[in-house]
């Protein structure tokens, strides 16, 4: 896993921070059924706002370019590191 700026940034995290994985479950875009994300599709089918959850967990196993951590996912990645 990289932990570069840019990956730092999208998890809210600090050099040396344990991190959760980038993945739908954990992205604020998620909303329970659909994807309000605006990345691009692999499948070149636009962009991935209103695509099922499944659909997109299936296309984006590591998480999409537009990635960013939600809030509860962020308050385990706290927990996760002492704070």
């Amino acid at each position: 896993m990289k932990y570069d700026k840019e990956y730092l940034k999208k998890m809210k995290a600090n050099p040396g921070d344990k991190t959760l994985s980038p993945t739908c479950d954990n992205c604020e875009f998620n909303m329970g059924n659909v994807c309000a994300g605006s990345g691009d599709r692999t499948d070149g089918k636009g962009d991935i706002y209103g695509m099922s959850i499944d659909e997109t967990k299936k296309m984006f196993p590591d998480g999409c370019s537009d990635f960013g951590i939600s809030f509860s996912a962020f308050e385990i990645q706290e927990k996760m590191n002492g704070r």
